[in-house]
């Protein structure tokens, strides 16, 4: 079992509570990284197809269309059980609530391995968010997202 540098956590202390049933907990910066060279010696082959889903975010462009961090956790636990390869979850420097909403998904989603289509157990998904191209934005989005491997 590995130590969160940032936060003292164990591995367990910090999945714990939302560990998917079934799968069993490991060491996820040693999974990362194994998931990592994969992903990469697949990619040179040219047979992957990355889905970077923008729901979370992009999803609430539309009039009228809000999502509270609850929600999100809801979709963003979804799109993981589908498969997808990157979330872009929220838009950190955008508001307290959107800073909050990425920081859950990245501490809880962005830290689960999850099952892949032959039952193999396979790294979390990516978690992004959005920041234009200034120190706060900058700031913002490593604040929310640092904590999913």
């Amino acid at each position: 079992m590995s130590t969160d540098v940032q936060n003292g956590q164990t591995d367990a202390e910090h999945d714990g509570e939302d560990a998917i049933e079934g799968v069993p907990q490991v060491d996820v910066a040693q999974f990362a990284i194994d998931d990592i060279r994969e992903f990469a010696r697949t990619i040179a082959h040219g047979d992957t197809i990355v889905i970077f889903d923008t729901t979370l975010r992009d999803g609430e462009q539309s009039p009228g269309a809000t999502l509270n961090i609850q929600e999100k956790m809801e979709i963003a636990h979804q799109l993981a059980r589908l498969g997808v390869d990157i979330m872009e979850a929220g838009f950190p420097a955008a508001s307290p609530g959107d800073l909050e909403a990425v920081k859950r998904i990245a501490n809880t989603v962005g830290r689960q391995p999850r099952r892949g289509k032959d039952g193999e157990i396979k790294a979390p998904p990516t978690i992004a968010g959005l920041a234009r191209a200034n120190k706060n934005d900058i700031d913002k989005a490593w604040e929310a997202v640092q904590g999913a491997v």
